[in-house]
């Protein structure tokens, strides 16, 4: 399903190319037409305005070849609606005209084989009688075919110049940045909550061990009167016993006083 709805995309895109005169087609796509004579697998540069289109393309491939080099971008190689022969399968009629087109490129351009990306034989749309025998080439390809033909290596390269060229990496890097900031502004808050916590944790165990000292003090005060209290009125119930026990034995022995 995947497939066949690309396939109708990438077709309705090339009907616009079909149609379109090629002299009107001043600025640079990113979709470059060439066309094969059926049954054949030659590169035939000036049938069905190859040469202009191939010129568009080697001017265009020139400006990026440092990102071409370092696999920043790729060019995506496609055949629509190849057909077989008497000795080449439609399969690997595909294969050829995609490398005719692709040593083409490498000799005027100065590409290499790395650059490329090669799709299998795509065939073309039913009744598209005008999307056969043809060779397609889209430049710079996307993300999503660098992933499908290249891996996802390769793609995160290309993702990541995207986001350079669009400014998305410098908005990132300057959100990474304010979040490292905010970050770090929450941590030196939080250690200053931790350390206002300590002290205040301190300073909690400190007036509870002033205030258990002041307790104790205050207890053994109140001890040590107690003390001093039951001592005198010890020493005053001895005195009451002393004096009682005098009068009674002052009584006894002198009766009549």
């Amino acid at each position: 399903m995947k497939r066949t709805k690309g396939t109708i995309l990438i077709a309705f895109a090339l009907a616009l190319l079909a149609v379109s005169p090629l002299s009107a087609q001043k600025s640079p796509d990113s979709i470059y037409l060439f066309r094969f004579v059926p049954e054949k697998d030659m590169f035939y540069v000036p049938y069905g305005g190859n040469d202009e289109q191939l010129e568009r393309l080697v001017n265009v491939l020139q400006p990026d070849m440092e990102r071409l080099r370092s696999g920043q971008m790729y060019i995506c190689v496609s055949s629509y609606g190849a057909m077989a022969n008497d000795t080449l399968t439609a399969a690997r009629m595909a294969y050829l005209r995609c490398h005719r087109v692709k040593s083409e490129l490498i000799t005027r351009g100065g590409v290499t084989e790395a650059m490329f990306l090669t799709e299998r034989h795509i065939p073309a749309p039913y009744g598209a009688d005008s999307l056969r025998n043809v060779v397609v080439v889209t430049f710079p390809a996307g993300t999503e075919k660098v992933v499908e033909l290249a891996g996802a290596e390769a793609a995160a390269r290309v993702e990541a110049y995207n986001k350079e060229v669009s400014g998305e990496a410098g908005r990132e890097r300057l959100a990474a940045e304010k979040k490292a900031r905010e970050d770090k502004a929450a941590k030196e808050r939080a250690e200053q909550e931790r350390l206002a916590a300590r002290q205040a944790a301190r300073k909690n165990a400190e007036a509870e061990r002033l205030a258990a000292e002041q307790a104790e003090k205050e207890r053994l005060v109140a001890e040590e009167q107690a003390r001093l209290q039951n001592e005198e009125a010890a020493q005053a119930a001895r005195k009451r016993q002393d004096a009682g026990g005098w009068y009674v034995a002052h009584r006894a022995a002198f009766p009549s006083a």
